[in-house]
Order: C-alpha cells, then sequence, then structure tokens
C-alpha cells in the first residue's frame, strides 16, 4: 500500500526500547523513531499509475544509538600495536643495523597482523575508526623509523658514529613524545565525538 492508503506516524512521547535490556560491554544512549517518505522510479505494475510516475511509500525508521561501557575491549585491541611501537622506537637506542631493520621488520608485521585482528573483530567499514587511526598512525612511525635506521647506516659507511648517536637519541625522544600526543588527541577526539 502505497502514501495514499497508508501512512505511518511515529508516536516518540511514547515510543522507547525495554530498559532492562542489557548488551554485555555496550550502553544504549540514544533511541529515536522517525517518520519519512520514500520514493520508488516504479509503478510495481500498478494500472492506475501512469507510466514513468513513480510510487511513494511511508517509512518509519528506528535507531538506537549504542557506545562501549568498558576500556578493555580497546585495550585488547591496541595492547599489541602498541608494543610493537615501543620496540620499533627502542632500536635507536640499538646501533647493530641489521637488529634494528629486523626489529622494524617485526614491529611493522605485528601492527599489520593486529590491524586484521581489529577488522575481524569489530567488522570492515568503509569509515576510519579510532583503532584504523592508531594503527596507521604506528605504521607511520616505524616507517619513519625505517628512514632514520637506513640514513644511520650510511652514516655509519662514512664513519660518522657521533652523528648516529646524536641523531638516534633525538629520534628516539621526539618519536616517543609525539606519539603519545598524536593518541591523546586521536583519543580525545574520539571521546569528544562519541
Amino acid at each position: 500500500m502505497d502514501k495514499k492508503q497508508l501512512v505511518y506516524i511515529a508516536d516518540n512521547q511514547n515510543s522507547s526500547y525495554q530498559k532492562d535490556i542489557k548488551i554485555d560491554g555496550w550502553n544504549i544512549t540514544d533511541f529515536s523513531v522517525t517518520e519519512y517518505t520514500k520514493e520508488y522510479n516504479t509503478t510495481y505494475g500498478d494500472p492506475t499509475l501512469q507510466p514513468g510516475t513513480v510510487s511513494e511509500f511511508s517509512h518509519i525508521q528506528i535507531a538506537i544509538t549504542i557506545q562501549r561501557s568498558s576500556l578493555i575491549v580497546f585495550l585488547k585491541l591496541t595492547t599489541a600495536v602498541y608494543t610493537a611501537v615501543g620496540i620499533s622506537f627502542a632500536i635507536y637506542l640499538v646501533q647493530e643495523f641489521e637488529a634494528r631493520l629486523g626489529a622494524l621488520i617485526g614491529a611493522l608485521f605485528a601492527i599489520v597482523i593486529n590491524q586484521q585482528v581489529v577488522d575481524s573483530t569489530l567488522g570492515q567499514s568503509e569509515g576510519i575508526k579510532l583503532v584504523d587511526q592508531i594503527h596507521i598512525t604506528a605504521m607511520l612511525y616505524v616507517l619513519v623509523a625505517v628512514i632514520l635506521t637506513i640514513l644511520s647506516y650510511w652514516d655509519s659507511k662514512r664513519g660518522n658514529e657521533q652523528q648516529i648517536i646524536q641523531r638516534d637519541r633525538l629520534s628516539f625522544f621526539i618519536s616517543t613524545i609525539s606519539f603519545i600526543v598524536v593518541n591523546v588527541i586521536l583519543i580525545g577526539h574520539a571521546a569528544i565525538a562519541g
């Protein structure tokens, strides 16, 4: 039945969800009922409608917004990536370049695998979630560490040991502090945005 025969009207004052619904790890934060008209570019075979006209149908949409109530899941999803980044920062304190590259490759591998675990846990989506932003940020920091390790390797071939030590110390402090700041900003923005 199209809109000429049936129209839904939302009763927002008396509509709600059952308050004793419990979803482990989640809180219901919002509930809404909205009515709208949807047009379809077809007559659905209705001989009373002119060919090429649209059909209009009344619709009701119920939206329930949920929010995670625990940080445990977030910590489970991000502990591996934060550990991998910590390892990639620790390589600035190691002078053996083969060991550094090996640790960085391992850290990158751990971040990629952890991203796949996150995707399988939370599901794929077109948007970029907070945990996606954290993983992308981590990969960029590991990439920078690889570039700086290669620069240090080239400097070691030229005998610039003092320059390597200074750059590595500076890189360790800048990387660690900036990574923490970036993550605080990302998490803070996500907490404010909901």
